[in-house]
């Protein structure tokens, strides 16, 4: 049992005494819990939370103790502080313990909502005694640890993160938010004045220079170009009427809500809303947007820590975040200070390399050493980045930095050709893709560009391949679509990667997307590493007139090292796309899905994968399951279990061709605590019927529930149901199910209302489970009284 202080502020006005955040010092709390008979609970020590999981069978309210033992002491303080994220369904009590016999002088505190986000349930510390026991808090004894009771009435799964426990002391706190508040920084002395800038130039051109200026304002004549640059125009503007100094202080604002305080909600990142309004106010020779540009640039330069809160930076703790907002900002502050270098005095310049080496580079330099992890995903490759580019910019002052950008470039090259699989896959799915190729094709661009290399060769030589892998993960919607497999947070392909491979290889489909990604905004949009910052550098380098829309999916692809097929086939006026995903060596930011499926008729997703939400939404905890994906489970006690994470690749096979194909994967290494033998079939002869079977040998009797997903509306029918779209009927049949389900709810990449099939067998040893998709083509006729009846 610890005793421990970590402060939240140099002046010790909030301290953590429980950091369940920190998985070096959370297991020194052991928890227990008790629920109440109608819940099933347990809890988990993550790498950013202590996890409490639940699964509730009824509609009747249930509730889970947490006891956290630990040892602190009231003195000096008078709020109980709690950062916890919590399901909108439940709610949340505090109660202190006291040595033993006079604990009953300790009540429970007020419930607390839970919003679905991280939130702080803050409570004064007299509100949790009776009142007999409400002496001066200097007085009373050491505690002896903190009780939560969790209370829910929604059946199902849930999740609850509890970030960390901790005291306020109000007085100090108001003070400090006070100060904070008076402050008024101005940059005049950081800053050469507007009348004494020479005309633009930049100071190291790490991945353009002004001369390339004026060939992207030709290329806003194009009509793909032209909408882009307007959604880029739209954004820097909006930027105008931000008054950055506002959010100036201690830490960086940050969007992501999992690490940061209440107060500090509802802030946007510096750093892409800087490069934006830099580099329209440089196309458009625009010095309003310039200077408001700088004041972003002041701001991050002069922030003493590069992260987002104080429960990474106290010097009593040992958890990181990893250095993210560090990357970024880095990346940021090196291309705006080689951008506006005319308005940089010498004395800046030189701030601006510490601040690069102390706060930036360092942080990213020690993650990097620290967590080998790092190096076989996307993380590695990004890192890297800020590494090559806030080093090359240190280059031109600090000439010994020359070999640490060599070092980082070689390792990010090692990183990047584990990350991209022999088929030209990754294990991390599209949208990870994305934003990890765009980092690196800066980094390749920036280090090219300095050492005189040709980036085009250094580029092709790791993204010759690729194009298979976008084809398998695009969707037929629209051309530029993908699906969102894995923790995939968007639906479209994004990001600098999609112009600067439509140059590099000018018959792929990256060239094929790339005007209806740029029409979309998604080439801007990005979703991580740097969001919001895609289509400047693109616009360099993209090619000066985008292809229109020529998206084609080939008949069968099958990736062996990524575990992908793609099979699609046409019969007159049906098109029928499959996309069934495996297991690859070393998955990273995947879901429990293996053997899971999509299905697409006419260029429209019937039977979808949900994707991701954003990080911090109690709702992200639970869209890895299985049965979150098309896909079967036991059903055990009225709850689902997920596949194992599997140790090895888990690859499909197929065969197939225009007309028929056969899919075939083993999923047995995935349920090893439930199954001795596990395969999936996919049989189709023809693309109006498509034969799902699933053969099972359990290693017990028990019941088995097959899943499916669709944001169409399900019809119910005699074991399955149909769905009506258009002039297409598309029939589900389950004859092996003794019961079956559909319901709603919104847990989506896009919030939308989502409907659940499950299918219940019997209870079975073995069984070989065939369930019958049928897909027809309605006439006119028919469609009208199937939508009549649908309505009715």
């Amino acid at each position: 049992m610890l005793n421990l202080k970590l402060p939240l502020d140099d002046a010790l006005a909030e301290v953590i005494t429980i950091p369940f955040h920190d998985p070096l010092l959370s297991t020194a709390f052991p928890l227990s819990i008790t629920s109440s008979d109608n819940i099933s609970a347990q809890h988990e020590f993550s790498w950013c939370h202590t996890n409490i999981h639940w699964t509730k069978q009824d509609n009747q309210i249930g509730t889970i103790d947490v006891t956290a033992p630990a040892r602190f002491t009231l003195h000096g303080y008078d709020a109980a502080v709690l950062a916890v994220t919590l399901p909108k369904t439940a709610r949340i009590q505090m109660r202190l313990h006291y040595p033993k016999g006079l604990s009953v002088l300790c009540r429970w505190s007020s419930a607390f909502c839970g919003t679905g986000e991280r939130m702080e349930a803050v409570i004064p510390l007299h509100r949790l005694f009776y009142p007999l026991a409400r002496a001066p808090l200097s007085v009373h004894p050491l505690l002896r640890g903190v009780s939560f009771r969790i209370l829910c009435t929604e059946p199902g799964a849930h999740t609850a993160n509890l970030s960390w426990f901790g005291l306020r002391n109000n007085t100090a706190t108001r003070a400090l938010t006070k100060h904070k508040k008076r402050r008024n920084d101005t940059w005049e002395a950081w800053l050469l004045p507007e009348k004494q800038w020479p005309e633009i130039r930049f100071g190291h051109g790490l991945l353009f220079t002004a001369d390339d200026l004026p060939q992207v304002r030709a290329k806003k004549n194009n009509h793909a170009w032209k909408k882009h640059f307007e959604h880029l125009e739209s954004q820097a503007t909006s930027y105008l009427q931000r008054i950055p100094e506002r959010d100036y202080g201690v830490y960086l604002p940050n969007h992501d809500k999992r690490y940061i305080r209440a107060d500090d909600q509802g802030k946007t990142p510096y750093h892409w809303e800087a490069l934006t309004l830099a580099f329209v106010g440089l196309v458009n020779e625009d010095r309003h947007m310039i200077t408001h540009a700088l004041r972003y640039l002041m701001c991050m330069v002069h922030t003493r820590h590069w992260a987002d809160s104080m429960e990474q930076r106290s010097p009593s703790s040992t958890w990181t975040q990893r250095a993210f907002i560090e990357e970024m900002t880095t990346v940021s502050v090196a291309l705006l200070s080689d951008w506006l270098d005319f308005a940089l005095p010498p004395h800046t310049k030189t701030l601006i390399n510490h601040a690069l080496w102390d706060r930036g580079i360092s942080p990213i330099r020690r993650d990097l050493l620290q967590f080998d992890y790092m190096h076989q995903m996307n993380q590695g490759i990004a890192m890297n980045r800020g590494c090559i580019i806030g080093g090359l910019y240190l280059e031109k002052s600090w000439p010994r930095t020359q070999t640490h950008v060599d070092n980082a470039y070689a390792e990010m090259k090692n990183i990047l050709q584990n990350y991209i699989q022999p088929d030209g896959g990754v294990a991390e799915g599209p949208g990870y893709f994305c934003q990890a190729a765009t980092a690196a094709l800066w980094a390749i661009i920036a280090y090219s560009r300095a050492r005189g290399l040709d980036w085009e060769s250094e580029a092709a030589s790791f993204f010759r391949h690729t194009n298979a892998f976008v084809q398998t993960m695009a969707s037929t919607e629209k051309c530029g679509t993908l699906i969102p497999h894995g923790d995939c947070r968007t639906t479209w392909f994004g990001g600098d990667v999609v112009p600067i491979m439509a140059t590099l290889f000018p018959h792929s489909a990256f060239a094929s997307m790339l005007a209806p990604c740029l029409e979309s905004g998604s080439i801007y949009a990005l979703t991580g590493t740097l969001a919001k910052s895609g289509g400047m550098i693109g616009m360099v380098y993209g090619p000066e007139t985008p292809t229109q829309d020529t998206c084609t999916t080939p008949t069968l692809l099958v990736l062996p090292d990524s575990a992908k097929v793609s099979s699609f086939r046409k019969n007159g006026d049906l098109e029928v796309r499959i996309m069934l995903s495996g297991c690859p060596t070393k998955p990273s930011h995947s879901h429990r899905d293996i053997g899971s499926f999509t299905l697409e008729v006419n260029k429209k997703s019937l039977f979808i994968d949900r994707g991701m939400i954003e990080y911090w939404k109690t709702g992200a905890n639970h869209l890895a399951k299985t049965n979150m994906h098309n896909a079967i489970t036991p059903f055990i006690s009225g709850d689902f279990p997920s596949q194992n994470t599997s140790l090895t690749a888990i690859p499909p096979n197929a065969n197939g061709d225009n007309t028929s194909v056969e899919i075939f994967i083993d999923i047995t290494a995935c349920w090893e605590n439930y199954m001795s033998n596990y395969t999936r079939t996919v049989t189709s002869t023809t693309p109006e019927t498509i034969n799902i079977i699933d053969s099972i040998t359990f290693l017990k009797p028990e019941i088995a529930a097959f899943h499916l997903h669709s944001q169409l509306p399900m019809n119910p029918t005699s074991n399955g149901f149909v769905i009506n779209l258009n002039n297409i009927s598309c029939n589900v049949h389950c004859a092996w199910a003794e019961e079956t389900s559909i319901t709603t709810d919104n847990m989506s990449i896009d919030n939308k209302t989502t409907y659940h099939f499950i299918a219940i067998s019997n209870t079975f040893t073995h069984h070989a489970l065939n369930t019958i998709i049928t897909i027809t083509t309605l006439s006119e006729h028919t469609t009208h009284e199937a939508h009549t009846k649908h309505c009715v």
